[in-house]
């Protein structure tokens, strides 16, 4: 009798993500730059270093010496220990205790950077106004430590100063900019002290305007700050000069919703992306 091959069923639980993800209309809405613009360039950067570590392993690996056929390899003969005297058994103690110190601090690396950043954000359209944003330059602080190359975080804050011109009557807010943000990070060495990095994470932007006015006669009260969540995510390489000093360049993406100051007539009903491309120096501790 001729065996039938019996169809493998596909379990339910990956039958049901990929069915709604081929079902999801890919329109311009609040969830798909989330998707197309933050966690598709993260899960991209974690499969590249992922590749780049195990083709690293590889490389280090070294074939075992081959034996001829038909003969086994010979035993490993016993050799005895040589004898010690007491100023070399206390120098060896204290190399022991000093491997035993610095394991924590090879395992938990962190540093702290101070960085430059050219900030960029794009126009917008929506409900009958376009917004405008000036390009300005700003500084940031960061904290990072990473206790396996695969796992770690990143706290930042940044600041910058730049003008919103909203062309309803062509009205002007220059404000202040402070970002807060924590990060999931992933940093892995591929070449020769060479770091690789990528995070995501999500944070908040505070605007605090300290200039404004137009033509727009229905706002006549100087605008608040206003207070906005946002998402973000970076790529870049970093290498170390000196034991403890090094140089980092990433690219970041903010993203958030455009900002109102809370006056329905400025709402555009969009999400804003800021582009930051950034140098700075770093010091590992």
């Amino acid at each position: 009798m001729r065996a039938v091959d019996t169809p493998q069923r596909i379990p339910h639980f990956l039958v049901a993500p990929g069915a709604t993800i081929l079902s999801m209309q890919f329109q311009r809405s609040s969830a798909l730059p989330l998707i197309r613009r933050v966690a598709f360039p993260f899960m991209l950067m974690l499969l590249l270093l992922t590749s780049a570590a195990t083709l690293s392993a590889q490389s280090e690996q070294t074939p075992p010496a081959s034996t001829p056929a038909g003969q086994e390899p010979p035993p490993p003969q016993p050799t005895a220990p040589p004898a010690m005297t007491d100023a070399q058994s206390s120098s060896s103690a204290d190399v022991q205790t000093a491997r035993v110190v610095q394991r924590p601090k090879d395992l938990y690396k962190r540093d702290v950077a101070v960085s430059a950043f050219a900030q960029f954000s794009q126009y917008i359209n929506g409900n009958s106004i376009r917004t405008d944003t000036t390009s300005s330059g700003g500084g940031m602080v960061s904290l990072r430590q990473s206790p396996r190359w695969w796992f770690g975080y990143e706290a930042n804050y940044g600041y910058t100063r730049y003008t919103d011109t909203y062309y309803f009557g062509t009205y002007r807010i220059k404000h202040n900019t402070n970002e807060f943000s924590l990060a999931y990070l992933v940093d892995r060495n591929i070449y020769r002290g060479l770091h690789v990095f990528g995070s995501i994470g999500a944070g908040a932007i505070i605007f605090s305007p300290s200039q404004y006015g137009g033509a727009i006669n229905i706002i006549s009260t100087p605008p608040p700050t206003q207070s906005l969540p946002m998402f973000v995510y970076s790529l870049g390489v970093q290498k170390l000069v000196t034991s403890r000093l090094g140089v980092r360049v990433q690219y970041r993406d903010d993203e958030y919703k455009d900002p109102n100051f809370k006056f329905e007539a400025l709402n555009t009903h969009k999400l804003r992306h800021t582009y930051e491309p950034a140098i700075g120096v770093y010091y590992r501790f």
